[in-house]
């Protein structure tokens, strides 16, 4: 029996996330796949998981290569468009929960969307929306873990890792995913009331009054984090003096 089959036989206990599931062996994009069943009239909630994606994409249109025993998966969510600065914060605070009530591994936040375990990214995030006539129809979360990688791929920004590595055991996907959904489910009926779920994000980053070093583009900068807005928003105050808010970025080092 696969992990979604588990899953699925021993129920999830969710309202909305997880109403309709629909399993892979290989896909071009779970993200994509999402996008088509919601313009078909899909509820919100629907789960589109596979084992192989051929075309899978992260932050800024980099690729995201993974291979078969990961954890890949993209929900439709139909927020208003009041809350739809949230939902990042909130699927990472999920996210790192999930993973840390099914294996005792602890996940840092990395800001804006990574997923890291001592230093090493484990995991990211993706949000991609669409609108329509200046409305908000529909949002894909993709999410991707790295669970066990053969081969851990490099990067000039950060370390890449996977979950079994800091293990003490080999993770269980159908426990982790159900871990996930569950907890994604129940802060998404608090959806309106922000606040705490910033609150809660910021202080998972940890990095307001701390010193970076950072990579916006081909930009480099350095400096303090002066805040972080409930827009996702960083505040930094350069070494300069001058003060520049970015949405998107890599964080290369943290001091104090």
């Amino acid at each position: 029996m696969d992990y979604v089959s588990q899953l699925v036989k021993n129920g999830i206990r969710t309202k909305i996330i997880g109403n309709q599931i629909h399993y892979y062996e290989t896909v071009g994009s779970t993200m994509d796949e999402v996008h088509g069943l919601a313009k078909a009239g899909c509820l919100e909630g629907l789960i589109v998981i596979a084992e192989n994606q051929i075309a899978g994409r992260g932050r800024t249109g980099r690729n995201w290569m993974s291979e078969p025993g990961n954890l890949l998966f993209s929900v439709l969510l139909k927020p208003s468009v009041d809350y739809i600065s949230v939902l990042q914060p909130m699927i990472a605070i999920c996210v790192a929960k999930g993973i840390s009530s099914a294996t005792n591994v602890k996940v840092d936040l990395k800001w804006p969307n990574d997923l890291m375990v001592e230093s090493n990214k484990i995991g990211g995030i993706l949000l991609e929306s669409s609108v329509r006539d200046n409305i908000l129809e529909y949002v894909v979360a993709g999410i991707g873990l790295n669970l066990k990688l053969s081969e851990k791929p490099s990067n000039e920004n950060y370390d890449i890792s996977d979950l079994n590595t800091f293990s003490d055991n080999a993770v269980n996907r159908s426990e982790l995913l159900k871990e996930i959904l569950e907890n994604l489910d129940s802060y998404y009926s608090r959806i309106n009331d922000p606040s705490p779920i910033f609150e809660e994000w910021k202080n998972l980053l940890g990095i307001v009054g701390s010193h970076i070093r950072f990579n916006s583009g081909e930009e480099k900068h350095e400096g303090e984090v002066i805040y972080i807005d409930e827009n996702g928003s960083l505040g930094l105050k350069e070494t300069s003096g001058q003060v520049k808010e970015f949405m998107t970025g890599d964080i290369l080092e943290v001091y104090e």
